[in-house]
């Protein structure tokens, strides 16, 4: 009975709204469509990895190479680096709550990944920088030549 009143309220969620179904139903359905929640405040600096389902280290990933980043492009990068940012806030986080209770943060290998991707991410920018300020000023240079053998 309750797959029926499952499908029918998939079908015709107005269903619910006008209290046609019951509570126990509306409750059932909830459980089974339910994903992972979306976290908003506070809640988004606190790693919920694998702290209360296993006790040993989660294997950590690694960092950024320059030579990845290099063939990112700028929105890529921007969007890496806000990811980078949080991660690196939650292991403040992490690191502070640790050190609050006393207790080993795990993996902490990635607090050193996080900073280096991100100064690797700045690498890669200024190269960025570096070639465009370049290639302006050859640029000029290069019109400025022009303009001499014209005038000549």
């Amino acid at each position: 009975k309750s797959e029926t009143m499952a499908s029918l309220l998939r079908v015709f969620p107005l269903l619910r709204r006008r209290g046609t179904l019951s509570a126990t139903t509306t409750t059932t359905t909830r459980s089974m469509f339910r994903g992972s929640g979306v976290r908003f405040g506070l809640e988004e600096f606190y790693d919920s990895r694998n702290r209360d389902r296993c006790r040993e280290d989660p294997i950590a990933g690694r960092g950024w190479e320059a030579s990845e980043l290099r063939r990112k492009s700028f929105v890529d990068l921007h969007k890496l680096w806000y990811v980078l940012l949080k991660e690196r806030n939650v292991l403040l986080t992490e690191t502070q709550r640790a050190r609050r209770f006393n207790m080993r943060i795990k993996a902490p290998e990635r607090k050193t990944a996080v900073r280096k991707s991100m100064a690797r991410i700045k690498l890669v920018l200024s190269e960025r920088r570096a070639a465009y300020r370049a290639s302006i000023k050859k640029e000029d240079e290069d019109e400025d030549d022009e303009e001499g053998t014209a005038a000549v």
